[in-house]
């Protein structure tokens, strides 16, 4: 089918949906992961209270939720990401995650990028239980039941840092907004900058200090090596989720995703993308394994510090590849979930020397007749509050 081969890079979302139609796929992508497995022992518990928390604060009210929340089992990646943690902050760890799993969906269905930022300005001020949630949204109790409990467990400190990372993590959720609005997808370099923050890994590792009592000093993080192992873990876990969810995400209509960036950008089919997008996966995680061989000395303490996060980091490599094959979250088009067999396509079944560049690089391909697009806008800057990011302009 001619669709199949489609590699013209001003397409539609209609056509995108098409495009899984005929897409040749056995089980889910084998990722390159040489980390080894860890899980906290109290998983199971951390889990059932997890779930019983969501149903209390009316996140998962009917039984359909519920039985939908479980299987997702969400706490199982704060349990994997966080395998040595103590109880009552694992507990409110998983908990924020699964908060933030569910507040991930419904932010994708709010259109407007104004009124989604004056939304979240809102949980941000409930969160510090300075006002009530509005009457009726579940979100916004959940919001401030969990902030009454971490301001009870964490230092003031703690907390102004986990707001400001949620006001970083906010702000950017309004910039996907901003493109979803007008169907913009965005170019590769603005997609990474973006993605590296809605992933959410950087309010997750914030609850590194609270689990494991992680004091990494500001010289350390200052480090260029530092900085490079947290965007590098950021940008691992945020592309994997890319791949495992790009068809229903597709179905959804949702454009920020690194497969369908790819396309854009290189003009390459749906089976190109896909088979870029895993070797540039990959390519990061053999980057971040080289950096973790090599990490910086500073003294004793520093150092065990430094240690200490790095692990962390490479809990939340190796924890979420392990959730994504258990949870229900990432299921395929067909109902599936995720296994270890790598998709095969017409890409892998034939020689990829002259079909996929590099990654980084683009593809020639040959082209239609159709002009291509123009190049697409940036992001808006995240900076300001986040109730007032505008929507871009073509």
């Amino acid at each position: 089918m001619a669709i199949i081969e489609y590699s013209e890079s001003n397409f539609t979302l209609d056509e995108l949906k098409l495009l899984l139609v005929g897409l040749n796929r056995v089980g889910a992508p084998e990722l390159y992961c040489p980390f080894i497995s860890t899980v906290h022992g109290a998983a199971v518990e951390t889990q059932e209270q997890s779930v019983e928390w969501a149903r209390t604060v009316g996140l998962a009210s009917d039984p359909r939720r519920l039985a939908k929340l479980r299987e997702a089992k969400i706490a199982w990646l704060a349990c994997r990401a966080f395998p040595t943690a103590r109880r009552i902050p694992l507990q409110l760890a998983a908990d924020w995650t699964t908060l933030f799993c569910l507040l991930d969906d419904r932010t994708e269905k709010i259109g407007d990028p104004v009124q989604l930022g004056r939304y979240l300005a809102s949980l941000v001020v409930v969160f510090q239980g300075r006002v009530r949630p509005h009457a009726g949204d579940v979100i916004g109790e959940a919001f401030e039941d969990l902030g009454r409990r971490i301001r009870a467990e964490a230092p003031r400190c703690w907390v102004d840092g986990f707001v400001s990372r949620l006001d970083e993590l906010f702000r950017a959720f309004c910039a996907e907004a901003a493109n979803r609005s007008l169907g913009i997808i965005p170019n590769l370099e603005n997609y990474k900058k973006i993605r590296e923050i809605t992933v959410g890994l950087y309010v997750e590792f914030e609850f590194g200090e609270l689990t494991d009592g992680i004091e990494v000093p500001s010289y350390v993080r200052a480090h260029p090596t530092f900085k490079s192992l947290v965007t590098m873990a950021s940008n691992i876990v945020g592309w994997a989720n890319d791949i495992y969810t790009y068809e229903k995400e597709i179905l959804q209509g949702e454009i920020h995703n690194i497969v369908i960036v790819a396309m854009r950008a290189f003009g390459l089919s749906l089976e190109q993308a896909i088979e870029w997008a895993i070797d540039h996966h990959d390519e990061e995680v053999r980057n971040f394994e080289a950096l973790l061989e090599n990490l910086p000395s500073f003294d004793a303490d520093a150092d065990r510090e430094l240690q200490a996060y790095a692990s962390m980091l490479v809990s939340w490599v190796r924890g979420h590849l392990d959730w994504a094959h258990e949870t229900g979250r990432y299921v395929t088009a067909d109902g599936a979930p995720p296994s270890s067999q790598r998709w095969t396509s017409y890409v892998t079944s034939r020689r990829r020397s002259s079909v996929l560049p590099p990654p980084g690089e683009p593809a020639i391909l040959p082209r239609s007749s159709v002009a291509p697009p123009a190049s697409p806008p940036t992001f808006p800057p995240l900076s300001g509050p986040i109730s007032s990011i505008p929507p871009q302009s073509r």
